[in-house]
């Protein structure tokens, strides 16, 4: 299959899913939105009402915590959905001309429709708030490309791994919420004093993608300014998609009898 044919295949069924995944609710899509923002509703009304949060580093607090969960709504959903893309598809891996190796990314490309629409939802926030849009804000385009590209590798070799062992599966569900703590998304990195521990925390790819939305945003930095970070996340994404390809390589034609 051609790059433009694979490519076309997989925004087709990606769009098909995410219409089907709504197909039998009276609200339809509307239920895709309702989550994200229910969810920032609640941290803003814990953090800003209850707990009384300030500014940070002198930046409204619901924009300072839109920046990090808009990427992670992304990142987190597709975490779970990539990893159980192909056990999920019995009837599909079953079907020998189906590619099963795209599987996981369908579930990459089908969550990016959402995505794309709270982006835009989170551009007009800022400028509700007054601030004007600039270059930087354009580095946005980067940093959803590169959540595109790090769920891709990550879940080509999660997926397969659940359907070699179902308790992988188990895993990557309790792993889910330790990412959500560890990745900075209601923290500020910056409240790590030691220099070393949080160049450690930046390696997590996560926390890379969240830092980079807010870098972009509020901060205004560029994509070259953490050039250890920046090598250090497309070095991860090329080590995933070398044992993703092996994996898929070494357990493709068992599939159907590990489901």
């Amino acid at each position: 299959m051609k790059v433009f044919e694979k490519l076309k295949f997989i925004l087709d069924l990606s769009w098909t899913e995410y219409k089907r995944e709504f197909a039998n609710t009276g609200l339809g899509v509307f239920w895709a939105f309702f989550k994200p923002f229910l969810t920032i509703a609640i941290f803003w009304f814990v953090f800003s009402i209850g707990l009384k949060s300030a500014p940070v580093e002198g930046v409204p607090f619901i924009l300072w915590l839109i920046a990090g969960n808009i990427p992670w709504f992304y990142l987190g959903e597709v975490y779970v959905d990539g990893a159980m893309a192909i056990r999920t598809q019995q009837h599909l891996v079953k079907k020998i001309v189906f590619p099963t190796e795209l599987l996981s990314t369908i579930k990459v490309f089908k969550s990016l429709y959402t995505n794309i629409f709270l982006i835009v939802i989170m551009l007009l926030f800022f400028m509700i708030y007054g601030y004007q849009p600039n270059l930087y804000w354009l580095q946005i385009i980067y940093y959803t490309i590169a959540s595109v590209v790090f769920m891709t590798v990550l879940s080509r070799v999660t997926s397969v791994l659940v359907v070699v062992s179902a308790d992988i599966g188990q895993l990557v569900m309790a792993l889910s919420q330790f990412l959500f703590w560890l990745t900075p998304i209601i923290w500020n990195i910056e409240i790590v004093s030691n220099s070393t521990l949080q160049f450690i925390l930046g390696l997590n790819p996560f926390a890379y993608i969240v830092q980079g939305f807010r870098d972009s945003m509020i901060y205004q930095q560029g994509i070259f300014t953490d050039i250890g970070h920046l090598v250090a996340f497309w070095a991860i994404c090329g080590g995933l998609w070398l044992l993703g390809n092996r994996l898929m390589k070494k357990f493709k034609a068992d599939f159907s009898d590990m489901i």
